[in-house]
């Protein structure tokens, strides 16, 4: 089997993205870096005269995706504390770009992504990020269905 280096694993900070990551360990290493990687979009609301305003703090929520992130990789070290955890956050409207060019810059070799498994309408209506990332991604992406 392949020794992996670089794994890239997107989470969501649901159940759906742990099952991912403790997939993404059983592939790792002791000299693996498996970078935890969550994008999220700006809130923005608009008014009925078409202008845009945030509806949050855009530091609190910085500072709450730092904070959750910090609580991601503190609990995979101490669930798995022989392997490396790294995380990063990034603020773009569109996650399956941000992923794929955080996977390039990173030079991972695998992305590990989990798929909620959403059909019909709710998958239409809100798309498929890990479908989008096997698109568009550069490197072998390994999609986990729970």
């Amino acid at each position: 089997m392949q020794e992996f280096k670089s794994i890239l694993c997107p989470i969501d900070f649901s159940n759906f993205a742990d099952h991912a990551i403790d997939f993404a360990v059983k592939m790792a290493t002791a000299n693996t870096i498996i970078h935890f990687c969550h994008s999220f979009d700006m809130p923005v609301r608009v008014d009925p005269f078409g202008n845009q305003f945030l509806e949050v703090n855009l530091t609190d929520m910085a500072n709450a995706a730092q904070n959750a992130m910090n609580a991601k990789i503190q609990e995979y070290k101490t669930k798995y504390p022989e392997y490396n955890f790294e995380g990063h956050f990034e603020i773009q409207p569109d996650p399956a770009v941000s992923i794929t060019n955080y996977a390039d810059k990173l030079g991972a070799e695998v992305i590990v992504i989990a798929s909620h498994g959403r059909k019909g309408l709710k998958r239409l209506l809100m798309g498929s990020v890990a479908e989008s990332v096997m698109r568009e991604s550069k490197v072998p992406v390994l999609m986990v269905r729970m």
